[in-house]
């Protein structure tokens, strides 16, 4: 990350992990280096292997998992924290129903969506 050509440090990580300490080795490296520092991939588990919702507790839990770790975004000198992928979900394929989705994907009615949208 030191090279010229490089502008930021990237990395992935597992949401409601900053109070814990997730990545920060690499932050320390994007300091040091005066280089802006972002999660480009956030993932926490909420769907099933059939793109279900495992649940109203664990979509909430997920949801208050990123508000917690965006609410660290300024004392640890996170410059960004994206999701890791929106799913499309259900699609009506005519003569049945479709999922477009993955374990850790985040979809339209996600409550995660809602706490990164009210983020001031």
């Amino acid at each position: 990350h030191a090279l010229e050509k490089i502008d930021v440090v990237s990395v992935h990580g597992e949401g409601g992990k900053l109070a814990q300490g997730e990545r920060a080795f690499e932050r320390a490296i994007a300091k040091e280096l005066g280089k802006p520092f972002y999660f480009g991939e956030v993932h926490v588990f909420g769907l099933d292997k059939q793109c279900q919702p495992l649940g109203d507790e664990v979509l909430q839990q997920r949801a208050a998992a990123v508000a917690g770790d965006l609410a660290l975004l300024p004392e640890l000198g996170i410059d960004g924290y994206l999701l890791w992928q929106y799913a499309y979900g259900a699609v009506d394929m005519g003569s049945h129903t479709q999922y477009f989705c993955g374990e850790l994907e985040y979809f339209a009615d996600d409550p995660a969506w809602k706490v990164i949208q009210e983020r001031p």
